[in-house]
């Protein structure tokens, strides 16, 4: 965030009298300090930025926070969770606050058999495309077992907070499990929950 944002969202504060926002500019100013002593790219810069507002969206206050658990960060919104090795510069829950069964939840999905071999570009140029109706569209993984639907959007998501497409997926025998993506250059994980196919959700 440059000081000329950082002005003008202070001076709005100042005219409304609303620091109801305050917080959000002091989570930004966290993160790009946090980049620039950490010499992060710009692009790793985002995607914190991205899990940042990730947080804020949620409506859970519970969901609004990181844990640290063993050194490792976790967060969610029930749908999609991510497990960050390095830990981004987030909000974060105090030790007696923890996230109930987030790590159980990784565990299992490490258990998952099947490893996909998808290029991720092809989603994300689909989105850009506007080849997705964002209130009907679902795609699917093909796996030995059939197909594992799941929200694109959200899978965009994944790719943001994490940064990359290059991703390892393993998805489960049993469809209505977590998806499980990895990134094996920095040891960081997410999980994504598929969504049930009906007549009503057509893939494209």
């Amino acid at each position: 965030m440059n000081k000329t944002t950082i002005l003008n969202k202070l001076l709005k504060i100042q005219e409304t009298g609303n620091y109801n926002n305050i917080n959000d500019i002091i989570n930004e100013l966290k993160i790009d300090v946090f980049s620039e002593t950490k010499n992060f790219t710009a692009s790793k810069r985002n995607a914190q930025k991205k899990a940042l507002s990730f947080l804020k969206s949620n409506k859970q206050e519970r969901l609004k926070k990181a844990q640290i658990i063993d050194n490792i960060q976790y967060f969610t919104d029930s749908f999609i969770a991510f497990k960050i090795i390095d830990p981004y510069e987030l909000p974060t829950f105090r030790n007696d606050q923890p996230l109930e069964s987030i790590v159980s939840l990784f565990n299992n999905a490490e258990k998952n058999k099947y490893t996909i071999n998808y290029d991720l570009n092809i989603i994300l140029k689909k989105i850009k495309s506007k080849q997705y109706d964002k209130n009907k569209c679902i795609d699917f993984f093909e796996t030995e077992k059939g197909k594992i639907y799941f929200d694109p959007m959200k899978l965009k998501t994944i790719v943001e907070i994490l940064n990359t497409t290059d991703l390892t997926i393993k998805c489960s025998d049993l469809n209505y499990r977590p998806i499980l993506f990895i990134d094996e250059k920095t040891g960081n994980n997410a999980i994504l929950c598929p969504v049930r196919h009906t007549e009503e959700k057509e893939t494209c």
